[in-house]
């Protein structure tokens, strides 16, 4: 099966040699990709109509009429519009020095003529999907050079990411406040170590310490090259720098940050759930009961435990048993509201934290997730399953709790709430206060059972 087509509606490609023969070659290599084709015959025609339609690649040949392919990259790259537009170059020449000279100029690719057929329009596409999957990325970019800005933005924006550029570290600290980027250029010259102060700023707040920073200098000495690192660069680029060389040490900071995030998240989370799981639950915890602490809040903590769940595990199996967690677990998460957080405390079990929860608005919340999980009904391979839990609520005021608290010791009280919801008929919820006796809700006990279908 050949290549398939580009993830994107339409593209402009602008051809430039001068045989009719080559340029007919590509549009017909090309054109099952559903791209525009543009043609040019001279190296001034060729600049001309990139200035005018702006392509999205240049498959441009190295020896031209009144110019050369180097002539052309040259002149590209004084006009604002074309700075940064991806460039294949094209020739009969197969020597390394040439290869590396097109590089050096700024070409994307060197092919040599004659080229396999399906050879670029493969490249095309990986070059295309490349821009599909920087979309949405957003780059900010802080440089003190005004040309340098303009050929970073259109740089990036060439390959598909959105830029905003900044001359100074004050816009762009304003410009996180609403939102974050997925990476940052930074220039290391600016001057009195403003880019340091800036990395330093935003190494200092948990939000922004995964976005990566590329650091850019021209004079940096070794010393302060090192000091970048260390206060929080995650790559420093030379200047001048090749196009492709930018644009590679970008993609592997990006996967790099997008590898990192993965693992955060495979630790933090319950492999079957996908809620977070206890670990997590306790760094979270700690969290919460620092803020209530800190803005004299109260603290609500809603303990849930699945009625009868061994009968699902004896009766049907542990892979019904599983689609049950699932379920209630979606059940809870969807039901809480965004600040509340959920996770998978153990086993049968999970527990809701909710900031600023007091007990009526605990109560609350509690009736609101019994409800939930009871309205629902859970496809097997079994049949549908009716389900229900029971809850255990406390409402921790801040003057009882403790900036050293674990997460057991948070957690208990409406852990022993959740016993005298099982004693009083289960599908219940009862309330412990965080330093006296309990008070059970009781409501109408339902057991498992298989609902009726069709």
């Amino acid at each position: 099966m050949g290549p398939s087509s580009p993830p994107c509606s339409l593209r402009t490609v602008l051809v430039i040699d001068d045989s009719p023969t080559i340029r007919r070659a590509i549009a017909i290599e090309l054109r099952p990709l559903g791209v525009h084709v543009v043609e040019a015959a001279t190296a001034a025609e060729g600049v001309s109509k990139a200035r005018e339609c702006v392509p999205n690649l240049i498959t441009l040949d190295l020896h031209l009429p009144e110019g050369s392919g180097y002539d052309v990259c040259e002149e590209l790259n004084l006009y604002e519009e074309t700075i940064g537009i991806p460039i294949v170059m094209i020739s009969s020449k197969s020597s390394a020095k040439e290869r590396l000279h097109a590089l050096a100029a700024g070409a994307l690719e060197y092919f040599v003529k004659p080229f396999r057929s399906g050879e670029l329009r493969a490249f095309v596409i990986a070059m295309f999907a490349r821009l599909a999957s920087n979309q949405n990325k957003l780059v900010y970019v802080l440089d003190g050079s005004r040309p340098v800005r303009s050929m970073l933005k259109h740089v990036l924006v060439g390959s598909g990411y959105a830029c905003e550029t900044f001359e100074s570290p004050a816009p762009l600290l304003e410009a996180l406040k609403c939102r974050t980027s997925d990476l940052m250029l930074v220039d290391l010259d600016l001057a009195q170590y403003a880019a340091f102060e800036l990395m330093s700023a935003v190494r200092g707040q948990p939000i922004f310490d995964a976005v990566p920073i590329v650091g850019l200098s021209a004079s940096g000495s070794r010393k302060d090259l090192t000091s970048a690192f260390r206060v929080g660069a995650s790559e420093v680029l030379r200047k001048p720098f090749f196009r492709e060389e930018l644009l590679v040490r970008i993609e592997t900071q990006l996967n790099v940050r997008a590898l990192t995030r993965q693992l955060h998240e495979e630790a933090a989370l319950d492999p079957l759930t996908k809620l977070y799981n206890r670990r997590q639950l306790e760094r979270l915890a700690k969290i919460e009961t620092s803020r209530a602490l800190r803005d004299h809040e109260p603290l609500g903590v809603i303990v849930v435990d699945v009625d009868h769940f061994k009968g699902f595990n004896d009766l049907h199996g542990h892979a019904v048993g599983d689609d049950v967690l699932r379920a209630v677990g979606r059940a809870l998460q969807q039901t809480a509201r965004a600040t509340d957080i959920v996770a998978r405390y153990g086993g049968e079990e999970f527990v809701v934290l909710v900031p600023r929860g007091d007990e009526t608005g605990v109560r609350t919340l509690a009736e609101r997730l019994r409800r939930a999980v009871e309205a629902m009904v859970v496809p097997t391979t079994e049949g549908s399953l009716s389900v229900t839990i029971s809850l255990g609520v406390t409402a921790w005021p801040t003057d009882a709790l403790c900036g050293t608290m674990g997460l057991d010791a948070l957690v208990k009280p409406a852990d022993d709430a959740v016993y005298e919801s099982k004693r009083g008929g289960r599908n219940c919820t009862s309330f412990c206060k965080a330093s006296s006796g309990t008070t059970v809700l009781p409501l109408p006990i339902v057991p498992p059972r298989l609902a009726k279908t069709g």
